[in-house]
C-alpha cells in the first residue's frame, strides 16, 4: 500500500535496500537505506537525531537551522526547521505523513520545544494524493516568532509566512548584511 516501506531488489532478487512506496507519485520509490537493516520506529528516530547532531556540529551554538532536509538526511519527504524553541515540519510524501505521530513525538522529546507547526501545505502534496495542511500540532506558537542570526533579528509568522517560515539557507548572507546594515530591512532572499 501507499506509504509502506518496501524491500527493493534487482532482477535477480538481490537486496538493494528499502524505500517508501507511493502508488500516486511519479517517483514511486524514495530510498531510505541501501542495505537490509530493519526499517522501524528506531530507524526513523535515529535518522532524525543524526541529522540534528550534524547541524549542531556544523553550526555550534546556533538555535535556528534546518534540522532535517529530506533525502539529504535519508528521510525523503520530511523537512524540519528549527527557530529556537519552535519547530516547523513538512510531511511531503505518504510514507512520512503516515509516520507523523512518531516524528512529532521524537521532535517534541528531543528538542523539548514549546511548539510545532505543521506546514504541509506545499503543492507537492497534491501530486502525492495528500491534502494541504497548516496547523499548530504541538504546544503553542506565537505570531510572529523572533530569532537572531548574528546581529540580525528576524520576526516571521510560522503559520502564515513563506513555506516553513524563512530562508534559513541564507544564514551567511544574513550575517554579512548584519555587519553593514542598520535599522529595519526587508528580507528579499
Amino acid at each position: 500500500p501507499t506509504g509502506a516501506v518496501v524491500r527493493v531488489a534487482d532482477d535477480r532478487g538481490r537486496a538493494l535496500g528499502h524505500a517508501l512506496y507511493s502508488r500516486a507519485s511519479k517517483i514511486q520509490l524514495r530510498r531510505l537505506a541501501g542495505d537490509d537493516r530493519p526499517i522501524d520506529d528506531e530507524f526513523f528516530r535515529a535518522r532524525i537525531l543524526a541529522a540534528d547532531e550534524l547541524r549542531r556540529r556544523l553550526l555550534p551554538g546556533e538555535h535556528s537551522y534546518r534540522v532535517v532536509h529530506g533525502d539529504g538526511d535519508g528521510l525523503p519527504g520530511l523537512v524540519v526547521d528549527r527557530y529556537g524553541d519552535y519547530l516547523v515540519v513538512q510531511f511531503l510524501v505518504p510514507g512520512m505523513d503516515q509516520r507523523r505521530v512518531l516524528v512529532l513525538d521524537v521532535l517534541a522529546t528531543h528538542f523539548r520545544c514549546r511548539g510545532i507547526v505543521n506546514r504541509s501545505d506545499s503543492s507537492v502534496r497534491a501530486l502525492e494524493g495528500l491534502p494541504a495542511e497548516k496547523e499548530v500540532v504541538f504546544g503553542e506558537v506565537p505570531d510572529p516568532v523572533v530569532w537572531r542570526e548574528g546581529q540580525v533579528v528576524f520576526a516571521v509568522s510560522l503559520l502564515h509566512g513563506q513555506k516553513t517560515g524563512a530562508f534559513l539557507d541564507q544564514r551567511e548572507n544574513h550575517l554579512l548584511a548584519g555587519r553593514y546594515a542598520r535599522g529595519e530591512a526587508l528580507d528579499c532572499f
